[in-house]
């Protein structure tokens, strides 16, 4: 797009001055129009410029300029000045047309002034000098070169010259040099740029205060208003036209405009009941170099922000980072769980760290979303991470984030951490007790500091984020075996909750098989079977070392195999005698006795691993119990011993 020129008026006295204004404003290449003009009629012109907005710029001269000056144009005026070499060449002039004695006519407020003494000391020549101070000055002044014998009038402007002609004396007028006009040029042209500039900047603010949906109402320090953009027009049912330059004041308490200033106090977030419509409203002082200019009052209304915060709870919801679950979903009666979930239920109330601890399968992230949900961070994110299920180097990188470029596959742009996306809110670490000692050190850094920093990146992010973290290992035990920092330990165990395995609330169990049998069976669209009372009492004959997961998975086998007769219950019986079978030798006799030959720890470690895993050969979760390790560190060390027989 090509810049528009700029376009300069210049308001000439005289011919000559024309010639010499195109050939200035030819040599810096300047667009001008050139108007010929006497003194009266310079004003009419410059008006007619103003409504054509034909012109950026006047340029013009001596009364003239003053003239325009004085009009409160839009348009701003450039003097074209008069220089010291303008007047010497002038007084020259009238030296050579008459020996007589000379006055020069100026005016008094010339800027920059002309220095009389110098031009007499250039010239050898002495004159003298009346300076009027308004227009109504020049005749007089002319009258009293008369009265001095004056022969020739020297005139800084073209009516001056005029005048003195009319009463009897020789004339001549102080004309303009090229420069002195190129120069008034130049500032001119400076001026349009900066004019332009100011322009672009306005319309980009009334862009922006035009397309902002909150209400703007902008008040003085008197309290008069002096901008309401469209969404205040639309929310107080006002135009802007109506109320712009109007004192606060001048408004009744009751109409809306009125309510929303309050008293111009500085305010967050307040609560103004204005025409039926409720308004979260925000007042901020305005200052200028440490002066203040006013108060810039931003109000929405309180419907749109609650639907934009289901909005994003919305969005939150489907990137999975919102807390599922609620203590009404934890199943039982029992004294065992419902100690747990009383206590829980106070631990919702802090803000301190939680520590879940538990066997696999008794529902410690069902705790961990019901803490989260029932806490003051329950519109904030939820957002779970088993520690166990990632490598060392990707588990960083996710809870930490990472820069672009820090490290060989790195997403480009970068990627957010799961800690800052849990600004606000919960981050669920579960399996916390398998993180390396590595990363155990940088999580404590962030519970202590509250600060994350990318992985390749050298800044700061300050987070607000609760932890709540899980484990089913004997996190005490790993501090004392060297495996687990102490000082983390601590940080993360400032609350501790232990959810009772299932063997300890055995008066659950028909409890949670029917809520799973009716859950199953609204899922897979079938009818539950409606099992007799002493039938399910039989479930708790069996001490579900697998807990709630073995349970519901106990469930779902149940129900892919179907029952014939619910009153005999004979599919049930079967399956749940085939399940105790299974573990009977697990649990009970000889069997459970390992011998291992002495030899190093490690050895014997995997001594003891190999030969208690052909006694468990379908077991892994009562494996993995009776060590006292979670599934996932039996799997690895289990791996590990069976590579080094390998």
């Amino acid at each position: 797009m090509n810049q528009r020129k700029t376009e300069i008026g210049i308001f000439s006295p005289y011919h000559e001055y024309t010639q010499l204004a195109m050939e200035a404003a030819e040599e810096i290449g300047v667009p001008v129009h050139i108007q010929e003009a006497l003194l009266g009629e310079v004003v009419e012109f410059a008006r007619r410029w103003e409504r054509e907005g034909l012109i950026e710029v006047v340029l013009a001269r001596g009364m003239a300029a003053n003239m325009l000056m004085r009009q409160n144009l839009k348009m701003p005026v450039v003097m074209v000045n008069i220089t010291n070499i303008d007047m010497v060449e002038a007084i020259y002039n009238a030296c050579q047309m008459s020996s007589g004695s000379i006055a020069v006519v100026d005016n008094a407020y010339r800027q920059p002034k002309l220095d009389f003494e110098m031009i007499k000391r250039v010239l050898g020549r002495d004159f003298t000098v009346l300076l009027y101070r308004n227009d109504i000055e020049i005749k007089q002044k002319l009258q009293e070169a008369l009265q001095l014998g004056v022969e020739t009038v020297v005139g800084s402007a073209v009516p001056i010259v005029e005048m003195a002609s009319e009463m009897g004396f020789q004339t001549v007028l102080v004309r303009c040099n090229k420069e002195s006009l190129k120069e008034a040029l130049k500032q001119a042209c400076n001026m349009v740029q900066v004019r332009r500039n100011d322009h672009k900047e306005r319309l980009k603010l009334t862009t922006v205060l035009n397309n902002v949906r909150d209400g703007i109402l902008v008040f003085d320090e008197n309290g008069t208003i002096s901008l309401c953009n469209p969404a205040a027009e639309k929310s107080l049912h006002v135009k802007a036209a109506a109320v712009i330059d109007r004192n606060v004041t001048e408004f009744s308490p009751e109409e809306a405009i009125r309510r929303i200033y309050g008293e111009g106090v500085e305010t967050t977030s307040e609560l103004v009941n204005a025409n039926g419509v409720l308004l979260v409203v925000n007042r901020n002082r305005m200052h200028v170099a440490g002066l203040e200019t006013g108060t810039v009052v931003t109000f929405q209304a309180a419907d749109r922000i609650r639907k934009i915060e289901e909005g994003i709870r919305k969005e939150l919801n489907n990137k999975g980072l919102v807390a599922k679950f609620n203590f009404t979903d934890i199943v039982g009666k029992s004294a065992a769980i419902r100690r747990a979930v009383d206590e829980a239920r106070k631990y919702a109330r802090s803000e301190g760290a939680v520590l879940i601890t538990g066997e696999s399968g008794t529902g410690k992230e069902l705790f961990a979303h019901s803490i989260h949900n029932e806490s003051r961070r329950r519109e904030g994110p939820f957002v779970a991470v088993n520690c166990a299920t990632l490598p060392e180097t990707l588990l960083e990188s996710e809870l930490f984030g990472y820069e672009e470029g820090a490290f060989t596959g790195a997403k480009k742009g970068g990627k957010l951490g799961l800690f800052e996306l849990a600004h606000g809110g919960t981050i669920f670490l579960d399996e916390v007790g398998e993180i390396s000692i590595h990363l155990q050190a940088r999580l404590l850094r962030v519970l202590q500091e509250r600060e994350i920093m990318h992985i390749g990146g050298d800044r700061l992010i300050p987070i607000d984020v609760r932890v709540i973290a899980a484990t089913n290992r004997d996190l005490r035990e790993a501090v004392d075996e060297g495996k687990f920092r102490q000082d983390l330990f601590y940080r993360l165990n400032v609350l501790n909750l232990k959810v009772p395995p299932l063997r300890e609330r055995l008066e659950d169990v028909p409890g949670l098989f029917t809520f799973f049998i009716n859950k199953s069976s609204e899922i897979l669209r079938t009818v539950a079977p409606d099992l007799p009372p002493e039938v399910l009492k039989e479930l708790k004959a069996y001490d579900w070392p697998g807990n709630v997961r073995e349970l519901q998975n106990f469930v779902e086998r149940y129900l892919a195999l179907g029952e014939v007769d619910p009153r005999s219950a004979a599919t049930l019986r079967s399956l749940l005698a085939g399940t105790s079978e299974n573990i009977q030798p697990k649990t009970t006799g000889s069997q459970c006795e390992i011998n291992v030959k002495l030899a190093s720890f490690d050895d014997m470690e995997r001594q003891i691993l190999l030969k208690a895993k052909s006694l468990f050969p379908d077991g892994k979760s009562e494996l993995a119990r009776i060590l006292g390790v979670s599934r996932t560190t039996l799997w690895k060390k289990l791996k590990k011993a069976e590579g080094a027989v390998n």
